[in-house]
């Protein structure tokens, strides 16, 4: 990720304000390997061979990390990443749940992205429906009953396949907490559960990102979404993707979400 938002994130504080109520250990950054720059001739993915390594060793990071107790906080990079945590997480959970954060279902796959990008189909892998990065697992990471999709405002395919959705207009019938709870707790009670949050799910407006999906969350409400996930007592780790420090010229947007990742751990 050339614009080494991870780095961009430490100088705005995140670390500092998270050791300040728990204990917290920088494991550093995943080398990125140079993209190639071309969809694969056998499996229409763009940056084919450069996804299975980044994969690759962010699977190695995140088992190695839970394996060790830890709580695994990652910050990409693009929702591609996403392969490699899930891939790491089942190494030692067989079965994990998914609470999916996004304005984007990235539910497409090779024959329906228009690009080939790996972000646009994250989740389609995740379940089955797309070539995985990574090497057999014997099946797909998630099952569908595992997942549940949280503030979409583009839908990418995800409403042909029986995964939950509260999508983004769903969120804002009523009590935005009751809206996470209930779909929580379609979930099975006793898995452990990866959060995944991609900033386009908070407005462009509040949150400059390179595929804006119009409307969208403020952080305030991005800020009670995640307390009640986490509320459930059952998310082994999170990631953070799509931050683009170089469209937030005046820095506010950076300020922003250190505030709301801040907030939500520190609780």
């Amino acid at each position: 990720e050339i614009e080494h938002p991870p780095q961009h994130l430490r100088k705005a504080g995140l670390l500092h304000r998270l050791a300040s109520s728990r204990r917290v250990r920088d494991c550093g950054d995943v080398a990125i390997p140079v993209a190639e720059g071309v969809r694969n001739a056998t499996t229409g993915v763009l940056n084919w061979s450069s996804w299975q390594t980044v994969s690759e060793r962010v699977a190695t990071t995140i088992g190695a990390t839970l394996s060790g107790g830890g709580w695994p906080f990652v910050v990409g990079g693009d929702c591609s990443i996403l392969v490699g945590i899930m891939a790491g997480v089942a190494e030692i959970e067989p079965r994990c749940g998914l609470f999916f954060v996004d304005g984007h279902g990235d539910f497409h796959t090779p024959a329906t992205s228009p690009t080939g990008e790996p972000a646009d189909m994250e989740l389609a892998v995740l379940t089955g429906r797309a070539p995985s990065p990574v090497a057999d697992f014997g099946g797909p990471f998630l099952r569908d009953e595992d997942v549940i999709v949280y503030g979409i405002r583009e839908r990418d395919g995800i409403d042909e396949v029986p995964i939950r959705v509260v999508d983004y207009a769903q969120l804002r019938e009523g009590s935005l907490a009751t809206a996470v709870q209930q779909g929580s707790m379609a979930l099975s009670g006793d898995l452990p559960i990866w959060l995944h949050l991609d900033v386009d799910v908070i407005d462009a407006d509040l949150m400059p990102v390179i595929f804006p999906a119009g409307d969208g969350l403020t952080f305030e409400q991005a800020a009670v979404l995640l307390r009640t996930l986490f509320a459930t007592g059952r998310v082994i780790g999170m990631d953070v993707t799509c931050f683009h420090p170089s469209l937030d010229r005046a820095g506010t947007a950076t300020t922003s979400l250190v505030d709301l990742l801040a907030e939500v751990l520190e609780d």
